[in-house]
């Protein structure tokens, strides 16, 4: 297995996510193999989160800048964001300063933070619209807006990672880092 995992490039930003169909890709016809390999990666995954491993990324960067948000039935256009120039400096930072596995830069859609959320980042810059009541607007795959509350979603998001600026390192709480919107 080594050879074939060092000949497809997998490394310790991919391992845990290996499937079934990527063995199968990689040549293991082996039932036998590939259920084996799969339970040690279950295990391993499991020995993971028992350890409450820390954030898998230093920086995570998305963008959104859907075209179009739809409230009761009505579309409205929304004005385009420069994304590149307003995240220029952010991002040529965040690339001078991170190794590659320890970034991300994407746009920003649900499923891209939903993901950013479950690797952890130590610093999450989200740059997009907002709502009226501070609703930020993430991009649907149709380019539409999808409204966003943070201070809720988030929270619900991290589940118990997700604590209150209160309860912050160095302030008498856990471990993770708080939320702040």
């Amino acid at each position: 297995l080594a050879e074939l995992f060092q000949e497809h490039k997998i490394k310790g930003d991919v391992l845990l996510a290996i499937t079934t169909e990527d063995l199968i890709d990689m040549g293991i016809t082996s039932v036998g193999d590939r259920r084996r390999f799969l339970q040690a990666l279950d295990r391993l995954q499991r020995l993971a989160r028992a350890r409450g491993a820390g954030p898998q990324l230093d920086v995570a960067v998305l963008g959104a800048s859907p075209l179009v948000r739809c409230v009761r039935g009505a579309t409205y256009p929304l004005e385009p964001i420069d994304l590149v120039r307003e995240q220029e400096k952010a991002i040529a930072a965040v690339r001078a300063c991170t190794d590659e596995t320890a970034r991300a830069i994407e746009t920003g859609t649900f499923e891209k933070l939903s993901w950013v959320l479950q690797l952890g980042a130590m610093v999450l810059h989200l740059s997009g619209h907002s709502a009226p009541g501070g609703r930020l607007l993430l991009e649907c795959p149709t380019s539409e807006a999808a409204e966003f509350e943070p201070a809720t979603a988030l929270g619900e998001m991290l589940g118990p990672r997700g604590i209150s600026a209160t309860e912050a390192p160095g302030r008498g709480g856990g471990s993770a880092p708080p939320v702040c919107v």
